[in-house]
């Protein structure tokens, strides 16, 4: 297997796609714009942005990782069965009402999503198909 079948591998084990929503250790909620392949090294890594429209880059095993033993990013699952849309979302210990989803969404939107800039017929942050 070559390195970079390997890193496309870790990215398809790992289970970070474009679109999921995380929140990071010190409270600061992400999407994910998508996957990919660091040039230089051939390293898997995360691509996201924050509610101000920052896009970060973070190497997959970092954005994975731990830091003072908690994981630095745990995944957002909002449940949309039942859904009030008009009462506060509910996660976990914390709650986050409707002004951080309308950050995550303009946060979103704010970023400019290529279709297909390569022609390749495949979307961004694709991994390994069989």
């Amino acid at each position: 297997m070559t390195t970079k079948e390997a890193a496309l591998a870790a990215i398809d084990d790992a289970d970070v796609h474009a679109g999921q929503t995380w929140q990071h250790i010190k409270g600061s909620f992400y999407t994910v714009i998508a996957t990919g392949i660091d040039e230089a090294t051939l390293s898997p890594v995360v691509i996201y942005a924050g509610c101000d429209g920052v896009v970060w880059v973070r190497a997959l095993t970092v954005f994975l990782g731990t830091k003072d033993g908690r994981p630095r990013f745990v995944r957002v699952y909002a449940h949309t069965d039942d859904v009030d849309t008009t009462a506060p979302f509910q996660k976990s210990e914390n709650a986050w009402d409707h002004s951080d989803v309308e950050c995550l969404v303009n946060a979103a939107e704010s970023v400019s999503w290529p279709k297909d800039p390569w022609g390749s017929g495949q979307p961004l942050g694709i991994g390994v198909s069989s």
